[in-house]
């Protein structure tokens, strides 16, 4: 009887949440279509990377943009990387310019999936937008990722000589772009604000809300645990901070440029981007956070028949104009 009542406390104090408890009802509807397990582990990684690349249907129609470039650009170990320039079309004066960097759990995603997204912004703002090809696990481990999208930081810098530079990204992108601006620091790239939407900041998965929506699609944490494992080189530490920006030190955490998080209440992913918001705010640096209830992991992506993502787009938007 008495390891009953424990077991009841427990499921009480951390209650594991369902599609079902979503009152959002066309984002149920979304998501009765997925894998109730989650998108990652229970796919090849060739079944994965072709059905990101179709649910761009769900963004809704891409805005027209003034210009798309395709650029080549010379990585610092000499090798080739591909990044897109989206240029508004209020293309007046010195504008800002937005590296954008896609999430997909680092094995997913390109600068096709997330085409959408880099339109809306580039107009919303207005900015130029840089999309970065950065080179996807498992055929490349961190650091790779992450030394790519330094490099499309440094290009950006030497090219476009912005007047004010922003990064940005989604989920693992998030991830990216917050360890992207603690590598830049004491580097030549200034970095003037950083979008972290629904960031994955925590390698270590420590946190309750891993436990609250574990078994809420897209992104379960049976998916959390395979992109991981996935990502990284087994010897590598978790804990490092361009890893696991969670960590960073405070000292380090200071000299960070502005944020505006976005976090989704049903999300495994939450409390990665309420603690590392906590975390800069105590470090002194400005962060504007937007916490969209009955949302889940993935929403910016849903245009097309979402209220949120169009509310999220502005929102990002406003925060560039505002740096």
């Amino acid at each position: 009887m008495a390891q009953l009542q424990r077991r009841c406390d427990i499921e009480e104090m951390i209650r594991l949440r369902s599609v079902e408890d979503i009152p959002d009802e066309k984002v149920r509807e979304i998501l009765a279509q997925m894998d109730p397990r989650g998108n990652c582990a229970v796919m090849s990684i060739e079944q994965k990377r072709a059905l990101q690349l179709k649910g761009i249907v769900r963004a809704g129609e891409p805005a027209p943009v003034a210009a798309i470039e395709d650029h080549s650009m010379l990585t610092r170990a000499g090798e080739k990387l591909r990044v897109r320039l989206y240029r508004p079309e209020q293309s007046r004066g010195n504008l800002p310019v937005v590296l954008y960097v896609h999430g997909g759990g680092f094995f997913a995603g390109s600068l096709e999936t997330h085409e959408p997204v880099c339109r809306a912004i580039a107009n919303l703002t207005p900015a130029q937008v840089v999309s970065v090809d950065y080179r996807l696990a498992p055929e490349h481990r961190w650091p790779a990722a992450l030394d790519d999208c330094f490099d499309a930081l440094l290009w950006i810098t030497q090219t476009l000589r912005p007047r004010r530079l922003i990064i940005a990204g989604d989920s693992a992108g998030g991830n990216l772009a917050a360890c992207a601006a603690l590598q830049a620091d004491g580097s030549d790239v200034r970095i003037d604000a950083q979008v972290l939407i629904y960031p994955m900041l925590d390698a270590v998965m420590s946190l309750p809300a891993y436990v609250e929506n574990a078994l809420v699609p897209p992104f379960t944490l049976l998916d959390c645990v395979y992109v991981w494992q996935l990502f990284l080189p087994r010897d590598a530490d978790r804990r490092t901070a361009h890893i696991s920006p969670l960590y960073a030190k405070p000292d380090a955490l200071q000299r960070q440029p502005a944020a505006l998080i976005l976090t989704a209440e049903y999300d495994i992913l939450r409390d990665d981007g309420l603690s590392y918001g906590n975390a800069l705010r105590e470090a002194g640096v400005r962060v504007e956070h937007e916490h969209y209830a009955a949302m889940p992991h993935g929403f910016l992506l849903w245009g097309a028949t979402v209220r949120a993502a169009i509310d999220g787009l502005e929102r990002i938007a406003a925060f560039v104009r505002s740096v």
